[in-house]
């Protein structure tokens, strides 16, 4: 069956428009993305990608690894935010391993409490910072980010007890109280 040229030069059109606007992303996102986009680059779908969410990671000693927003980004964003910083001396997996070198740090958007963004510096942030995936992902709020089980004694505590941070006395969370 002969190929419409039409067709073919404007679906070609719009996958190397999806290619450029992919070509920012990291290796390792590109793969599932071009999965998910292509089919809409196709046809005429509409589907458009979020970067929102997308985290970033840097493999250092200790890793720091942030989601969403920065204080600075939302204020030039004209978000309203609220910050607040957890030193890991806080968090008991940090004192068990005696490796208290690093951060949890939330911006939340003060009227909503609406986590707007994180950054934790720990051994092992990479594997913390999805939990902060899925709160700027799906719009969750400090409130329900407390409300919510940690695993007692690993680092991804430190979410959580950051997320308390807001409410709480630093020297009462925790293990701590």
């Amino acid at each position: 069956m002969p190929m419409d040229v039409d067709v073919f030069d404007t679906a070609a059109s719009r996958v190397a428009t999806f290619l450029e606007r992919v070509e920012r992303l990291d290796a390792r996102y590109r793969a599932g993305e071009l999965r998910a986009y292509v089919p809409d680059a196709l046809t005429d779908g509409e589907r458009t990608i979020d970067y929102s969410a997308l985290p970033r990671i840097s493999f250092t000693s200790p890793q720091i690894a942030a989601v969403g927003l920065t204080d600075e980004q939302a204020n030039e964003q004209g978000v309203d935010c609220s910050c607040r910083t957890l030193p890991l001396e806080y968090v008991p997996r940090a004192v068990v391993e005696r490796d208290t070198r690093g951060i949890a740090k939330l911006v939340v958007e003060r009227e909503t409490r609406k986590i707007v963004g994180a950054t934790i510096v720990s051994e092992g942030a990479g594997h913390v910072i999805l939990a902060a995936v899925y709160a700027v992902q799906f719009g969750l709020t400090l409130d329900q980010v407390v409300d919510t089980w940690a695993p007692y004694l690993t680092m991804s505590e430190a979410f959580k007890l950051a997320a308390q941070t807001f409410d709480r006395q630093v020297a009462h969370l925790s293990c701590r109280a």
